[in-house]
């Protein structure tokens, strides 16, 4: 009751000048919290960019070491590739000589056999 009566003793004009008043007063302080606001919002946007440039930059030359690790690797294993006899090749060409051995030894014992028989005749 005490607005209507302080109205009602100033008027009404009166009233509505201190309220448009008050409400640019408001807007200013408003507008200056929303300066305020985005200096910082556009500080904490260069942070996070210096931040992720450097990331990248760190990202960027760990590739690169770990690329020079690869193409070492590599040559290490063309190399390899290339100066000794897979594991395929070297079973295929060596596998057998127990076979051969106990070949060579059953063609011994034949020969014997075979001399023995002809020096009986």
């Amino acid at each position: 009751m005490e607005f209507m009566s302080l109205v009602n003793q100033l008027g009404t004009v009166p009233i509505l000048i201190l309220l448009v008043v008050i409400f640019i007063l408001l807007f200013k302080e408003n507008k200056k919290a929303n300066e305020s606001l985005s200096r910082t919002i556009s500080s904490l946007k260069d942070d996070v960019r210096k931040q992720l440039e450097a990331a990248d930059a760190r990202n960027e030359e760990r590739n690169k070491k770990q690329d020079e690790v690869i193409e070492t690797l590599n040559k290490r294993v063309s190399y390899v590739e290339q100066n000794y006899a897979d594991k395929a090749y070297v079973q295929e060409s060596f596998g057998g000589w127990r076979t051969e051995i106990r070949e060579l030894g059953k063609r011994m014992d034949r020969f014997i056999f075979d001399l023995t028989r002809r020096e009986k005749q």
